[in-house]
């Protein structure tokens, strides 16, 4: 003990700091902390001064509170997506949701889900029948429990196939359930003080995608008639989505998770994106969020709401297959984004550089065989990419039309040999 008295007096040894200061704004550091178990003393918060300007604030997200005294359509709302989209407004307070698709619960995973939605409160009515039938709609606006206060118009049939090789009947089937469908819904509820009117489009009705000429104009619709129904004073809203990997026809179409996958750039989004943003569809379906003019001009619509189009890497990398990456309307994308120029690559893959290099130097070289098979199964490569096939399928000796190149991806190839070989 005297030993220990000494060389405290000596000023050897310390006490033991009885407390770790945080920040405010590193809260969440100290909260770890404190979970590891390990730390001695206090853990001390210390709040700035001045809390609106030192402090970081993340707003908070009102909850959405459904009336549990009204009903609320879901068309074509018995898939994964759907699924989703009707648990999560059951927890949101429904008390009442309506089904109209062709299948009407007739699967056992429908069933499924109408057990667990009564087990949440929720009364479930399946209606089978088409949005596109005035006589189904108006039935199932006479059969409801409750009087009808939402819809949400999820349907969708694809048709996918190039645009050469595609019948009228391919076509108006993808058009049937959201042109004519919406319109059915639209004039059935045009008198009806709906608090929302929620479309589920595609960002293929963005920027176009391979095969899907009929599906993206069905989406193109989409948002012309929600500013239709704003114009009328009425609600509407689009929601335009991505990829969505964990719910829905992406995740449950065998191989097509995987091909979007092989594109590398393709950002996918989540479930809890998906239901954040119909949180936020539903917000903005009020009339009262107008159509604005914004810069230079620009529109801005707070009913439209694109979630899904970014990318994994910057848009300058030749790795880089995003469909919508040269669409003039998303070039402030390319002045955001924060890649360099080691990370932007140059415009060719390091094979295909190499390449070039020696041809440069020799072009002897560009008439052996050697250099003709690396050429095709480059191009062939980098067209199965634009076209989301698996290069394990790529067969060179095939024709272009045998695999439906349509001018979307004919384009693609265009604009990428005058990028890489000039």
């Amino acid at each position: 003990m005297d030993k220990v008295m000494d060389l405290f007096a000596k000023g050897l040894i310390k006490p033991i700091p009885s407390k770790t200061i945080f920040p405010a704004s590193q809260v969440q550091d100290a909260f770890r902390v404190m979970q590891k178990g390990n730390h001695i003393g206090k853990l001390v918060v210390e709040m700035p001064e001045n809390l609106h300007t030192d402090l970081p604030i993340t707003p908070e997200v009102p909850p959405l509170v459904l009336d549990p005294s009204a009903s609320y359509l879901l068309v074509g709302g018995l898939g994964g997506v759907g699924r989703s989209v009707a648990v999560w407004m059951a927890s949101c307070g429904a008390t009442s949701l309506i089904f109209l698709s062709r299948s009407a619960g007739q699967k056992e995973r429908d069933r499924a889900l109408f057990h667990e939605l009564r087990a949440m409160g929720c009364n479930v009515q399946a209606f089978a029948g088409s949005v596109g039938s005035k006589r189904d709609v108006e039935n199932v606006v006479s059969m409801a429990a409750k009087p009808i206060a939402g819809v949400i118009q999820m349907s969708m049939v694809l048709q996918d196939r190039a645009l050469a090789e595609m019948t009228h009947d391919n076509f108006l089937a993808a058009l049937e359930p959201k042109v004519q469908g919406t319109w059915t819904l639209h004039n059935a509820f045009s008198t009806t003080p709906l608090s929302f009117f929620v479309v589920f489009s595609s960002i293929s009705g963005m920027g176009g995608w391979w095969g899907q000429a009929n599906y993206a104009s069905a989406n193109t619709f989409l948002d012309a008639f929600v500013q239709y129904r704003h114009g009328l004073g009425l609600v509407a809203s689009v929601l335009t989505l991505g990829v969505v990997e964990d719910v829905g026809y992406v995740s449950e179409t065998l191989g097509v998770p995987g091909l979007f996958a092989h594109t590398k750039s393709t950002h996918t989004l989540r479930e809890q994106d998906l239901l954040e943003s119909l949180h936020l569809a539903i917000v903005r379906s009020r009339h009262h969020c107008p159509a604005t003019a914004g810069l230079w001009g620009s529109y801005l619509n707070p009913g439209h709401l694109t979630v899904g189009v970014r990318s994994t890497i910057p848009l300058s990398s030749p790795e880089n297959l995003s469909h919508w990456k040269t669409d003039i309307r998303l070039g402030a994308l390319h002045n955001a984004e924060s890649a360099n120029s080691s990370t932007a690559s140059t415009a060719v893959s390091d094979s295909l550089h190499a390449f070039l290099t020696a041809a440069s130097s020799n072009p002897t070289t560009l008439s052996q065989q050697a250099s003709i098979s690396f050429l095709t199964n480059e191009i062939g490569t980098r067209l199965f990419s634009f076209m989301l096939l698996s290069k394990e399928d790529l067969d060179t000796t095939k024709p272009l039309s045998d695999i439906g190149v349509d001018s979307l991806v004919a384009i693609e190839i265009r604009n990428w040999w005058k990028r890489n070989l000039g």
